[in-house]
């Protein structure tokens, strides 16, 4: 069995040495991956991160060998990746080249800030996952103590205890006096109180001339033995666990000393991920160990007296007997079960589609843009989710202005206006069918009068953007939008938002005049570099009459001499 992974750049063709077992590549180059083994291959088919490459892309040379075409199979991932031939499994390491360690680390965390449930769904789902506990997989230990707090109230009102007899000194008469009780007290005659006056008493004994009468007694009572397997087994179970914490909040010390700074000019690998990773471990362990150390002083409290057992379970009678005590044992041995690797590489720590992940990242920007914008005067905001839980929809409304903007993400434009006026008055690009879908578009709307600003995310280089995108978006957003009623009318904006700048500017425009509709260009967005993006918002704002302050006029023209 072999592989080989050859890179193209620049018209060579190079063959990629492993290093520690891994293949290093980069997003933006052209790859042919070669397979050959000595037993018959019996699937033809090739995952990258579970995803198959498309047929047409390789070729079955015989029964024991593929090779795929040269292709750009990386495109828009970056960390740690999985390839599957067959049955085997092969692991790589992508660098992204279009933004730096240090911008992806600020892009996944400002996103993980503003929708963690979303930023999850770019993950690699890696072949090599396994089930077990990793800084970036605490949910078996987030699931057992979920499960454990549920449990609480059953065994604080039905604890499983077993009847001992136990001596217990109490006062006398008691009906519990048995003949162990007469051995105690001839033992402790200092619990009799003598007097002669007692003589004629009907409770008073006589010992050596003296009559007393007795204070105390010793008796057998039955009482709630707590110190039992069951019980132990279930408080080592929580101790267990306890201590996993304790060992992945060590780990994460550990590595929050030893971590290097990232330079700008290093490519985002799966560092950044990791990063991020770790940081968000970091929040939830907060409250993971609060809520462990919490059910286990609980659970103490339970079961009195009790010395915990730190092993695997093995059921009794009265585990099977008692629901409560079964499901726990249940929860204890499956976490029980689960191996903790906090070092390993092979988890999932690879990122798919920055190109959507971009996307996302430049909506919640415009979204806290918009915010700061308009946190003067009366406006109220108000914001909608879709189906996936995403923004789609933010909006700035103010009576007082008589105005409302709304910021749309992805609104699907066609030959009749739905939500928005803007209709589709020419024929798009084949690919694009009767639909169009710009990444975001701002209205604007005042006295029922619809303007409109269209900014589209591109996650690629300058000369792309610049030399291609332009063209084609400027042909698919302006050329075949109308307005509904006004097909004369354009959209005010075309803003094309890259990551790259050209020659060294971070906002280049099409026009030479700013008095005219449309103005159409591109600007710089990442997480080192905001303020291009926002001075095109403010831009676009200042052009349709809503001025922020003095402060902010000020503010823009230094920025407005595009």
């Amino acid at each position: 069995m072999g592989l080989k992974i050859f890179q193209y750049f620049r018209e060579k063709k190079v063959e990629l040495k492993l290093k520690n077992n891994v293949f290093h590549l980069f997003e933006d180059l052209k790859y042919q991956i070669e397979f050959f083994s000595k037993e018959e291959i019996k699937n033809n088919k090739i995952y990258i991160n579970s995803s198959s490459i498309n047929s047409d892309d390789f070729e079955v040379l015989d029964s024991h060998h593929l090779k795929t075409k040269p292709s750009f199979f990386f495109l828009n991932t970056f960390g740690y990746s999985s390839l599957k031939i067959d049955d085997n499994n092969f692991q790589l390491q992508v660098d992204a080249t279009k933004i730096t360690a240090k911008e992806a680390e600020k892009l996944l965390f400002y996103l993980y800030q503003k929708d963690k449930n979303t930023l999850s769904n770019f993950y690699s789902k890696s072949n090599f996952d396994k089930d077990e506990i990793t800084v970036k997989n605490l949910k078996p230990i987030q699931d057992f103590i979920y499960e454990m707090e549920k449990l609480l109230f059953r065994f604080d009102s039905m604890p499983y205890f077993k009847w001992k007899k136990e001596e217990k000194i109490v006062n006398y008469p008691s009906p519990d006096i048995d003949e162990k009780s007469v051995l105690w007290l001839s033992q402790n005659l200092h619990h009799l109180h003598f007097d002669n006056s007692y003589m004629n008493l009907p409770d008073s004994i006589r010992i050596n001339n003296k009559y007393g009468i007795i204070e105390k007694i010793a008796v057998n009572k039955n009482v709630e033995d707590f110190n039992i397997y069951e019980n132990k087994i279930i408080l080592g179970g929580i101790f267990f666990v306890k201590n996993l914490i304790d060992k992945i909040d060590v780990f994460l010390n550990d590595y929050k000393k030893s971590k290097k700074k990232f330079f700008q000019n290093e490519y985002a690998s799966y560092k950044s991920i990791l990063s991020l990773v770790h940081r968000e471990a970091n929040f939830d362990l907060l409250k993971i160990r609060t809520r462990i150390s919490f059910i286990f002083d609980r659970y103490k409290k339970i079961f009195k007296n009790v010395k915990y057992k730190n092993e695997m379970p093995r059921y009794s009678s009265a585990v099977n007997r008692i629901k409560h005590y079964r499901m726990a044992f249940s929860a204890i041995q499956k976490i029980r079960k689960i191996n903790l690797n906090l070092e390993s590489k092979n988890i999932s720590m690879g990122i798919n589609s920055i190109d959507k992940l971009y996307e996302h990242y430049n909506y919640y920007r415009l979204i806290d843009i918009a915010k700061s914008y308009f946190s003067f005067g009366d406006f109220e905001f108000k914001t909608r989710k879709n189906k996936k839980l995403l923004n789609e929809k933010f909006t700035a409304k103010s009576i007082r202005e008589n105005c409302t903007v709304n910021i749309y993400y992805e609104p699907e434009i066609s030959t009749e206006a739905k939500e928005l006026k803007l209709v589709k008055i020419g024929h798009l690009m084949k690919r694009d069918k009767y639909i169009a879908k710009p990444d975001f578009v701002i209205e604007f709307i005042k006295n029922n009068v619809y303007r409109y600003a269209i900014l589209d995310a591109k996650y690629r280089r300058n000369k792309n953007v610049i030399n291609e995108e332009i063209k084609e978006t400027t042909y698919k957003y302006i050329m075949a939008f109308g307005i509904e009623n006004q097909v004369y009318k354009k959209p005010d904006f075309l803003w094309l938002v890259y990551p790259d700048t050209y020659e060294d500017k971070t906002v280049w425009q099409q026009n030479f005049n700013d008095n005219y509709f449309p103005i159409i260009g591109a600007v710089t967005s990442k997480p080192n570099l905001n303020q291009p993006l926002k001075n095109v918002f403010n831009k676009i704002m200042q052009k349709w009459g809503i001025v922020r302050n003095t402060f902010y006029e000020f503010e823009n023209k230094k920025y407005n001499n595009f």
